[in-house]
């Protein structure tokens, strides 16, 4: 299937090398393939046209977990185009993943004056509160969203409620919509039909093992088995496969059962060192305007 998109997309450029579709799609396929291999081609995205290649790179660094690098283009494209509204939710995106609520609504307010019904500053302010368990705050907004009776609207408010820990009321909601994953699960779980719960959490995990590595998701099935060991292997995995989400570390409800271990401690505290390190990076990089390290830098 990579082979088959490579090929169109090669075609695509030898047709016309100065449209940037092509040449993105060869960069996804790349990345796909080997993220490292990647970086040319999205270079050279920036070559033919410089507003959507800093904002392909700022994601493509985004996906690598690599917020310091990701936060210099947002920058950059901020800079290039401070009336267009990607760049500013480029860092809203970035602040929310590095866990950071007041920097990230910062950008989510200058965002919203110059289009405050953008579909993507939206869906990051819902994920922030989603993630920090804030389901008042989720009815309130998500109406700009979804309608009212929708299974997206229903279930954003049950995600919320799950991670607010209400188990009740995460049960209501989700029973409106046709979800019954891993969440599901974790519901009957905490609400003593742990027969019934661990049923949906093995057939997620065989869901996962079969189709996808999804190995985040299988981190957070196998803490809630109370099995830490696969379930911190496949959290490192994660990490090391550029998964990346400070509120999910700090509040996820699967990992109550584990987060007393060493071994979770551990990887919470290694990961809570590098989110301050990047942090303290980003923030000299803004004071100084720090421009992109690439080849492209000579012509910024």
């Amino acid at each position: 299937m990579l082979d088959s998109a490579t090929e169109y997309a090669q075609k695509a450029i030898e047709y016309n090398p100065a449209v940037i579709e092509g040449h993105m799609a060869l960069a996804l396929v790349s990345e796909a393939r080997n993220p490292k291999e990647a970086l040319p081609f999205y270079v050279a995205i920036y070559k033919i046209n410089p507003s959507v290649g800093l904002l392909a790179l700022g994601d493509y660094y985004i996906r690598r977990a690599d917020f310091v690098e990701a936060m210099k283009f947002f920058d950059q494209k901020i800079r290039y185009e401070p009336n267009k509204v990607e760049g500013y939710i480029g860092k809203v995106e970035s602040y929310v993943l590095l866990g950071q609520k007041d920097s990230a609504f910062k950008y989510l307010n200058k965002s919203k004056l110059l289009d405050p019904n953008h579909r993507d500053i939206l869906e990051w302010e819902l994920t922030y509160y989603d993630y920090n368990g804030e389901p008042d705050e989720i009815k309130k907004i998500g109406k700009l969203f979804y309608n009212e009776d929708s299974l997206g609207f229903n279930k954003q408010i049950a995600i919320a409620y799950l991670y607010k820990r209400d188990w009740l009321h995460a049960e209501e909601y989700y029973k409106k919509t046709n979800y019954r994953d891993m969440d599901w699960g974790l519901v009957l779980w905490k609400t003593g039909r742990r027969d019934s719960a661990m049923k949906v959490i093995q057939r997620a995990i065989d869901y996962r093992l079969k189709f996808a590595p999804f190995t985040w998701d299988l981190s957070r099935a196998y803490a809630l088995k109370n099995d830490p060991k696969t379930a911190i292997y496949y959290l490192n995995k994660g990490l090391d496969e550029g998964v990346y989400y400070y509120y999910w570390i700090k509040n996820d409800p699967f990992w109550d059962e584990i987060r007393h271990t060493p071994e979770f401690k551990k990887v919470e505290n290694d990961f809570y060192k590098k989110n301050d390190e990047m942090l303290r990076q980003i923030h000299e990089n803004e004071k100084r305007e720090v421009v992109p390290d690439l080849i492209i830098k000579k012509q910024l």
